[in-house]
Order: C-alpha cells, then structure tokens, then sequence
C-alpha cells in the first residue's frame, strides 16, 4: 500500500473518531468515504472506530463490478449511497453520513432546514433539502439522497440523519458540523415562534461572498491535531458566539478531569490554564493511585474506599501508563504494632474490591530477596499492591480525550476576571497575546492552591471554605536494591514514606508534609526536608546515604480542605468538598476544595452532577468504563500489547520502544506513522529524544516550552545533560516545527 493511500486510510479513522468525539455520531452508525485515484475508500461495517487500522478500510474500484469491494472487512452498509454520489459528483472527494442529535431530530420530524442562517449558503441554495424516506442501504435511498443533493453539499434523510459532501474529507467534515450547528439553532428557533427567514437575494449574497471566504479551506486549523489547536488563542477559536456550557479554571487534574467529563456529557466546555498543564501540584506528587493505607487511622473509610475502587478504574482506562506497585511495609515496631498494620491491610484488600490487584501477604525479611538491603533490625515486613502512574501525562490525557470531545483547551491563558450578567458568567481571559472575553453558563473552579483566590478575588464572592497550603518534597536518587518492588518506611513522626523503583535504575523518595505560606509558584524543598528523608533512609537500609546520592528534587503544594484548623498537616483530610454560589436566576460558581490524585475522577464525576440542574438536557456519568487516549488496548493487557507494538517497529529498539509505548499507548503507531527506520524521526536531541515526538507533543499535548517537552510530557530531562536540553530550548526558539 502506497503511502499517499495509507494516510488517507488513517485519515478516515481519524475524522470516523472525530465523529464520535464531537457529539456528530455515536457508536458505528456513522461512516465515511473518500475518493482516491479509482476507486472509493470507505469505513467498514459495525467496527468499533478505536480498533480500526488503516488495513480495516474497505476498497471498492469505480471500474469494477457495482459492488465489487476489497479488504478484510465488509464496507458500511450505506456503501451504496456513498458510491453513487462519489460517481456522480465528480467535483466531490469525500462524503460524512452521521446521526448528529439535531439534525437528526429535524429529520425524523420531516423538516427541511430552510434559510434561517446566512451559513446556510455554504450547502450551495436558500435550503437544506429532505430526502424521502427509505429503509437504510437500499438503492432507492441512494436514488433519494442523489436528487436531495443536486446543486448541494449537504442534505437531511427522513427518519434517519445526514449526509455532507466536499471537495476532500476536510471539507466535508467541516460541512458536517456547520449543518449539525445551524440544524440546532433552527431546532431552538422552532419552540420560540420560528425563524425570521433570510431572501434568497440575500443568500445570493452571502454566497458570492464565499468566494474569499476562509474557513472552509481553514478546517484543519480548528481540529485537535494542529499546531492551530495548541495555541488557541488565535482569534478563530473565539469566533463562535454560542456561550460555553462551563469554563473550566485550572489545568491540574482536576480541572482537566472535569472538563474531559462535561465534555463527554455533550456541554461546550473551556478550560482555562494560567501556566501549564499539570505545572503545579498535578506533577508533583508521589506518582500513585492509592488509598491511602493510613488514613484508615483517622475513619476515613469512605475516602479510602473510593480510592481503592479507583485504582482498578486507572488501571483500565490506561494500561500503558499505570500498573500494580508491589511495595514492603517494613515493620517498625515502635511505630504501630503488628496487629494493627495486618487489621489496617485486611480493609485495604477488602473495603474496595479488586480485580487485578493481588492481597496483602506477611514476609519475613531474614528468608525474602527483598529483605538484603535492609537492616538486620527490621526482619518482619507486609507486601501489598498499590497503582503507579505518571501523574503529569495522566493530566495531560484528560485534557487530550476533552479536547477530542469537543472542548477547548487553553494553556497560558489567565482567568483575569468573572462577573455574572444575568444567568451568564462573563469571563475576561489574558491569553499570550490578547485579552478576550467569553460567555459562560456556569464555573467550575479547579485552581487548586488558588482556589481561595479565583473566588474572591477574580470572580468577587465570599466563601465560607478554606484551605490549607501543605508542602511535600521528593527525592530522585540512584537505586541502591534490586528488584521492581517499592518500600514503605514508617518514620519517627508516624508518617509514611515511600520508597520507589523509578524507570530502569532510579528511586523516588518522598513525601514530607510541611505547612506552606507564600507564593504556590515558588515551592521548593529545603535543608530541612533533604535530612528528614535521608534520615529515614539511613535508619531502615545498610547503604549509607546522603545528598551525594541526590539526583534530583521536586517539590509542590497540596491544597487540602482546612477541616481543623487545630489538626497537624500530616493528618488534614485528603478528601473532597464543594461549595456551590449561585442559584435564584444567578449563574453557578462551583469551587472545588482538597482532593487527591486517587480521586481525581470522582471528584471530577461529581462535580459534573452537581451542575447538572443547570443543564437539563446534559448526558449522564460515563468515565468509569471508557479509556483515555493510547489505553483502548485488547484485554487492556499492556504486556501482551506491548510485544506486537514491538514487533511492528523492531527498528526501535527495546528502549524507545518501550517509551514509546509506554507515554503513548496505541496513539504510538500515529506517531510513528510513515516512519521505518531510525533516521525517520528526525534530529536526535538526546537519550531517548527525537524531533518526531517533540512534534507530537507540540501538536496534540499543548507543549510549548522545552520544560514542557522534558518534564511533564516525558521525563526526558532526567537522561540528558544541560546541553542537550539546551539543544531543545534553541530549537524550539528557532521555530523548527514542521
């Protein structure tokens, strides 16, 4: 298969998503086709979209027998009509049927849309014409459709969808969606007394306006797999003039978890990023889904409860980016007793359930491999399982899977301020370039350590909630023990600390727990903090340690809800509220208090719920059982998924292979796309980093800065030397991006 033909394929799996995402189709039920050289390419019948490969599109050849079709799989069963109007519309290349709601509304109730919006001139007449009603697949439906798009580019089907045609599959599906939003503003018109209609002199006008008009050839600007999208602040993103359902304030993880849930819940979301996504406490943490094995000290069963049950739901949905942890609790008896620790471990194997993770067993440290590097002192010790994942990227897919669903994602993009007009939020927006201002139904406030702040300084409304700065350090150090297993060390004070395998060679130590005053941006760990955890270290393990082994630091801030002001930092809550102002004709602000990286997705779920009376129409909850990008791997069994994606790209190597796969799941293979050898990816910065996946991540992950490039998309900074990340820093200044 030449390579012109196979990304046309990809091409058509891509938009077949697109569908989905953007609320045109759900399901299979929507297929598309495209023109090349001879014959017609088109999606195949009833297969999910997210297992698709270009080698799945059908083939059908012009030249041949009328419907003759090549491939693995079957074509659509609409591949009639799709063929016909390719071999009648010779000036068309590509055709998008779909069951988008409004349209489809509009359908079954047997209206035309007639001229109630000046874009109505981008189908080619004053009207959108309905095709008679026939049953789907029929020759008859072809014949239908035909006449309904003669001198046309888009057209309704009675009881049933749409169809929008165009010169290539771009602009197509840029009709597709120009017709599903002038079907719904008809749609709202109708319960208000009816449009008030345009002249066809007046479309006339319109029309011969079109001839220098941009948008249509700009479709790829406005999709999620541009440059144009990474940096959308450009003005045509603020074009529109609907109102968004929710702005989102705050890129962490919690704010990219609610905007990915609105959006999948059919509300136009925006989601507004100060700085980066993921800068602040949402790349910082301990790197794990757990749930919290020493809360159960304080009664805290339904937060841990929650997130158990959660670690199942991560490992699910991103099997390439998190996997069960083994770790050693080490007995320290003057800490808690033995009895203690195993009734604390017999809740955390059976308060939540679980599936794929294995139950708590006793070890003696004398007998055990793991037992070698620790000292003689400590010889009894509990291997439980707990999930690790990266917390950065498990931010940053959030917002690619809400983007994809249809929001808006903004990076370096300040909320400057918020008043309420009416049921409305007008929201004033400082992007790199500009100020905007957008319009908003409801906000959600996600701003983490300055969520005390958007209320009352940004939005101007009073809170009876407050929140507590808690600082936590981590140490990135050489590994001193084998194995892939972790340890949990009980300190002095009665914390926990962990001690983790990190990537091939390296541990992570952390966290400390220190009450913070100042500016969140400048956290950074101190003196203090480096003794506490070397101290630790060197009262548990033979290997004398000390700052000589640091390889790196990181520290963040921990917004925690102020349940107790008496309390020590170290016991405050990890739990969650809200509180809601708004209400009696006044638009909602929603802020979000405390939580933790567990729990991200039920507090994000519940969120979404709680501004459900605002939105009558909004979907229901559907997070749990749907992967987030790279993760709709078979069996969500990584291992087994893994040695086909190495087979595939051999060329790789182990080591990139296994980055590769592991940062990007089966989104891997788009990336990797057209690339057979080495040379393929482009400059070679350093360790594992090539121009190729710099691109990537400019282009679908909003990295715009070297940091973003190597330490929160990647890890890469950890593997190369001031000068190689230098080389990055230079290459981006001089606009190398393809």
């Amino acid at each position: 298969m030449e390579k012109a033909e196979k990304t046309l394929r990809q091409a058509i799996i891509d938009k077949c998503l697109f569908m989905n995402t953007s609320g045109l189709n759900q399901g299979t039920s929507g297929n598309i086709s495209v023109r090349f050289e001879d014959k017609m390419l088109i999606s195949p019948s009833a297969t999910p979209y997210d297992r698709l490969t270009p080698e799945m599109i059908a083939s059908m050849p012009f030249d041949a027998e009328y419907g003759t079709w090549e491939g693995p799989l079957k074509p659509s069963t609409e591949w009639r009509f799709h063929f016909d109007i390719l071999n009648t519309r010779t000036d068309m290349g590509a055709v998008v049927h779909a069951h988008p709601t409004y349209c489809t509304a509009l359908a079954i109730a047997r209206k035309p849309i007639p001229a109630c919006h000046y874009m109505i001139a981008a189908f080619g007449g004053t009207d959108v014409r309905l095709a008679p009603y026939t049953r789907y697949g029929t020759p008859t439906l072809s014949d239908y459709a035909i006449a309904a798009l003669e001198d046309r580019t888009a057209c309704l089907l009675a009881n049933h969808g749409s169809i929008a045609i165009g010169e290539d599959l771009d602009k197509a599906m840029w009709r597709a969606i120009e017709l599903e939003t002038i079907a719904r503003q008809y749609y709202m018109t109708l319960s208000i007394g009816g449009p008030v209609l345009l002249t066809d002199a007046e479309i006339a006008e319109t029309a011969q306006g079109f001839s220098s008009y941009g948008v249509q050839d700009d479709y790829k600007d406005i999709t999620a797999d541009t440059p144009q999208e990474i940096k959308p602040h450009k003005a045509k993103i603020w074009a529109m003039d609907e109102p968004y359902d929710l702005v989102v304030i705050g890129g962490g993880i919690n704010g990219t978890g609610t905007a990915r849930d609105a959006a999948g819940r059919g509300l136009r979301v925006l989601l507004a990023e100060k700085d980066d996504l993921a800068q602040g406490t949402s790349s910082r943490s301990g790197k794990y889904i757990h749930g919290g094995l020493r809360y159960l000290e304080y009664f805290e069963f339904r937060l841990v409860r929650e997130a158990l049950i959660e670690r199942e739901v991560v490992l699910e949905a991103a099997p390439h980016l998190a996997w069960p942890l083994r770790l050693l609790l080490v007995h320290s008896p003057e800490q808690r007793p033995r009895w203690l620790i195993r009734l604390g471990l017999f809740l955390y194997d059976n308060l939540g359930g679980h599936k794929r993770i294995p139950n708590t067993e006793s070890i003696n440290l004398d007998q055990a491999p793991e037992g070698k590097p620790v000292q003689d002192a400590y010889r009894r010790a509990f291997a439980y399982y707990d999930v690790w994942v990266d917390d950065a990227r498990l931010v940053v897919l959030n917002a690619v899977d809400a983007a994809r669903r249809g929001a808006k994602v903004l990076t370096r993009t300040r909320v400057a301020h918020a008043r309420r007009d009416g049921d409305f939020w007008r929201v004033t927006l400082q992007g790199p370039d500009s100020t905007y201002e957008v319009t908003a139904r409801a906000l959600f406030n996600a701003a983490g350590p300055w969520v005390e702040e958007m209320i009352g300084q940004v939005a101007g409304v009073n809170s009876s909630k407050r929140i507590r700065l808690v600082k936590g350090s981590h140490l990135i150090m050489k590994r001193w023990w084998e194995g892939e297993h972790g340890f949990v060390l009980q300190a002095p004070d009665k914390r926990i600390i962990f001690v983790n395998p990190y990537f091939d060679d390296l541990a992570l130590v952390g966290t400390t727990d220190i009450p913070f005053q100042g500016r969140a941006e400048d956290v950074a760990i101190d003196a203090d903090e480096t003794t506490y955890l070397l101290n630790i270290l060197n009262r548990y393990f033979h290997a004398e340690l000390s700052e000589a082994d640091i390889k790196s630091t990181y520290s963040g801030v921990r917004p925690l809800f102020d349940d107790d002001a008496a309390k020590d930092a170290s016991v405050v809550t990890r739990d969650y509220t809200f509180e809601m102002d708004g209400g009696d004709n006044r638009a909602p602000l929603l802020s979000a208090f405390g939580g933790k990286l567990s729990t991200y997705r039920k507090l994000s779920e519940a969120a979404v719920d709680r501004l459900a009376p605002y939105f009558l129409n909004m979907g229901s909850s559907w997070t749990k059982d749907a992967p987030l990008p790279g993760g709709a791997l078979p069996g969500t069994d990584f291992k087994t998924w893994f040695k086909t994606f190495q087979a595939q790209f051999v060329w790789l190597g182990p080591n990139l292979a296994r980055h590769y796969a592991g940062c990007y799941g089966t989104d891997a293979i788009k990336m990797l796309d057209g690339a057979n050898e080495i040379k393929d990816l482009g400059l070679h910065f350093g360790g594992l980093f090539y121009a190729r996946e710099a691109c990537w991540l400019i282009r679908n992950e909003w990295a715009q800065t070297a940091e973003d490039l190597l330490e929160r998309r990647t890890k890469h900074a950890l593997f190369m030397t001031q000068a190689e990340q230098k080389t990055v820093a230079d290459w981006l200044d001089c606009g190398n991006v393809p």
